[in-house]
């Protein structure tokens, strides 16, 4: 063979090397794009598959939440009204939440507490005050709207009600009730602890939850059902206060860091120290100030 016939032959089959190479390449290019495809494909239908299935899973929880919430029924209309206000409202979120607050000492606690109390109490006797005037201007509407009412007068050696007296006797009456409730502020002011945190603490948590109390109360026109709604309204935020409290003993105190403590015993010293640079004034007024700091 010729060497020209030689150097042909062998570029033919550098050239044929060249061509097999490039479809090879382009067959495994043309192959990945497909897996890449395939696997995208995998990856969104397994995405949807889970969507769907978390959704499914959040109804059947949302279904058996609500089956738990319907299903205890009492006796009463008065208790069934109980069990609404206490498991579907914010109720005791509210209370818990602001009574888990007042870690300082268990006296702010127990004034949170009792002046929830007086003020659900104080909640219904406005309620009744209420009912009472309703149906005294109904018995009024009633009279007024009859041709010949049968009215009978009666008379007895008694006073009349404060409410029925007119002329220069109710002028006393009041103004021995605004000296009553002058005497009465004044003793409060006197008796006021210092640390009120918990009565405003208390009064700011009722104002989230009167109106569902007040809701919940007012659907109820049988007395017993509202004796029974009051009764056991009280006693069961009784118990869970006791309930809140037990939680709160038991729940673990967090760790100061070192540095953490470290500082706060530096900001101490420094304090202590500067009070004591100025004298008698200084250190009286270093004690309004760390006052002013705890309110």
């Amino acid at each position: 063979m010729k060497r020209e016939d030689l150097f042909e032959s062998i570029e033919k089959q550098i050239l044929a090397e060249k061509v097999y190479r490039s479809q090879i390449r382009k067959k495994l290019g043309e192959f990945k794009v497909l897996q890449e495809n395939k696997n995208k494909k995998q990856f969104i239908a397994e995405k949807i598959y889970r969507a769907k299935l978390r959704k499914e899973f959040a109804s059947v929880v949302i279904e058996l939440t609500e089956g738990k919430k319907t299903t205890f029924v009492h006796n009463t209309t008065g208790m069934n009204a109980l069990e609404d206000l206490f498991s579907n409202t914010n109720l005791l979120s509210v209370l818990e939440s602001d009574y888990k607050i007042l870690t300082t000492s268990y006296e702010q606690r127990k004034d949170y507490k009792e002046r929830v109390m007086e003020l659900v109490l104080d909640l219904f006797k406005q309620e009744e005050i209420g009912r009472d005037e309703d149906s005294i201007n109904e018995s009024l509407q009633r009279l007024f709207e009859e041709e010949e009412p049968d009215i009978q007068i009666t008379i007895d050696g008694e006073d009349p009600p404060e409410d029925k007296i007119v002329g220069p006797k109710r002028d006393e009456i009041e103004k021995e009730k605004d000296q009553a409730r002058e005497d009465s502020e004044n003793a409060d002011a006197i008796d006021l602890k210092q640390d009120a945190t918990g009565i405003r603490r208390a009064d700011l948590a009722f104002k989230k939850i009167e109106n569902s109390i007040k809701t919940a109360y007012d659907t109820l026109g049988n007395p017993a059902d509202q004796t029974e709604f009051k009764r056991f309204l009280i006693a069961n935020l009784s118990m869970y206060f006791k309930q809140f409290e037990s939680g709160l003993s038991n729940e673990p105190q967090a760790d100061i860091p070192e540095d953490a403590q470290q500082a706060i015993d530096d900001a101490e010293t420094k304090l202590s120290d500067e009070g004591g640079d100025t004298g008698d004034t200084g250190d009286e007024e270093m004690e309004v100030d760390l006052d002013d700091l705890e309110l």
